[in-house]
């Protein structure tokens, strides 16, 4: 489906034209300070059996997509149909989606103080008729970033960043969930230098990460560390992940220490068609899954 504008890692924009006031690069939001090795380790691209994306455009504002799915997974639902329709003269964005689960999901951005302050809100209801209601706040400088979250069952989530240096940023993020009986606060450093970036994280549950990234031309490559305290004593997960972009043709593979290897490829054919393929193998288990991909786009 084609992308949508929307409250991305983009410091203030007026009139079409990004202004920065400061020499230090803008940071992005503390929930994306390792964002190259989220993307590269992400199980969420994942998939087995057979799935199908239909995806176009009605006009330059409307957009819409229809997901088809044979598999084992039981969180991918059969089918899924999501819209998104977004105003470039007034940045209001609105994203639709209903699954063949019986889930309804619906949220709104807009922007205002000329790109510098996005305003969210979600609804989610699963079939259960459950209703998930949430608001976020962003505010973008040019050297840092602000973002505040709260939902109709008093989930309270702050976080805030900001470059100290070139190559250095921080910052903290607090997450507030009665519901889970929940008080956290995660502590986050980032030092970049040339295509390399290296992310320290850690917070109050005696969680922490270390993370590693490399991004050049096409590659990404990208390590990580996870350490975790608990009354067995510590324990711990490597995650190693690469993608290489070719002129036709992405490639990724990822492996962590739980046993777990998964290789994607995926070939335009055409300019509107693409066939994918992933394997899924756990060595522990001996669970081998296999699924083919096509995404149609007019």
């Amino acid at each position: 489906m084609a992308s949508v504008a929307t409250n991305d890692n983009t410091p203030a924009v007026e009139g079409g034209a990004i202004k920065r006031v400061s020499k230090l690069p803008y940071p992005g939001k503390f929930e994306d300070i390792n964002r190259i090795a989220s993307e590269v380790l992400s199980p969420q691209d994942a998939f087995d059996g057979f799935k199908c994306e239909v995806s176009g455009m009605s006009s330059n504002q409307f957009q819409f997509s229809h997901a088809f799915h044979m598999g084992q997974s039981e969180e991918t639902p059969k089918y899924a149909l999501t819209t998104v329709f977004s105003d470039e003269t007034n940045p209001p964005t609105a994203i639709g989606k209903v699954d063949s689960d019986g889930k309804v999901f619906g949220r709104f951005i807009t922007a205002t103080l000329g790109g510098r302050m996005f305003i969210s809100g979600t609804v989610n209801i699963n079939k259960d008729f459950q209703t998930y209601l949430g608001g976020e706040i962003e505010h973008k400088h040019p050297t840092q970033n602000i973002v505040v979250k709260y939902d109709a069952n008093n989930t309270f989530a702050a976080g805030y960043i900001r470059s100290i240096t070139k190559r250095w940023a921080g910052g903290l993020e607090i997450t507030r969930s009665p519901a889970q009986r929940l008080f956290m606060y995660t502590l986050g450093v980032r030092y970049n230098r040339g295509p390399n970036s290296y992310v320290f994280t850690a917070n109050n549950y005696a969680q922490a990460a270390m993370t590693y990234s490399f991004k050049k031309a096409n590659a990404e490559l990208a390590t990580e560390l996870q350490m975790m305290l608990g009354q067995t004593g510590l324990a711990s997960k490597l995650s190693v992940g690469l993608r290489y972009g070719f002129t036709q043709q992405v490639f990724k593979i990822r492996a962590d220490t739980e046993g777990t290897v998964v290789g994607m490829y995926e070939e335009k054919l055409t300019p509107s068609f693409r066939i994918s393929f992933c394997s899924t193998l756990n060595y522990f288990t001996n669970d081998f899954k296999f699924g083919i991909g096509l995404s149609i786009s007019r």
